[in-house]
């Protein structure tokens, strides 16, 4: 009988055992992804922290400007241009990185969706986004390029209907 309850009890530590490293094994993924998330948005708004600065700081806008070279013979934007585009590449920057969060599941749909709307009204009244996106290799990933190229068309489409009236 008290090997009965020995081989009972083993069976049982067994399955505690195999039940504890599942556990350590979900709770070292969500660890990891928790982690990737907090320096995918460490990184943006990293950069969207300089690219803000260097678009509020006239001194400092007219000293990038200056400093610029373009191999097509284009002349360097000025400080204006120059603030203006920062300013649209901190936005976009900062609205990746919110799209990131959504598509990682951290962001609700209705949160995403009023950042969304906020976007279009952006994009309807801002021609330098687009400028952006047919920059050559612009810095965002394929997907957010896929959505910005979206937008663009929504919010044509939305002026075309303003339009009409």
């Amino acid at each position: 009988m008290l090997d009965r309850f020995h081989k009972i009890a083993e069976i049982i530590a067994s399955i505690a055992i195999v039940a504890s490293l599942l556990f350590v094994g979900i709770q070292v993924n969500q660890n990891t992804a928790a982690m990737q998330n907090e320096a995918s948005y460490a990184a943006q708004e990293h950069w969207v922290g300089i690219t803000t600065e260097m678009a509020s700081n006239r001194q400092l806008a007219e000293v990038w400007s200056a400093s610029l070279d373009y191999p097509d013979g284009m002349p360097a934007p000025d400080a204006d241009q120059l603030q203006v585009r920062l300013m649209c590449h901190a936005q976009l920057k900062s609205l990746e990185g919110q799209f990131n969060q959504y598509r990682l599941g951290n962001l609700s749909e209705e949160v995403w969706q009023n950042h969304w709307k906020g976007f279009l009204r952006q994009l309807m009244t801002q021609p330098h986004y687009g400028r952006i996106l047919n920059s050559p290799e612009p810095p965002y990933s394929s997907a957010f390029m896929l959505m910005f190229r979206r937008g663009m068309d929504e919010a044509k489409a939305i002026r075309a209907r303003l339009a009409a009236g």
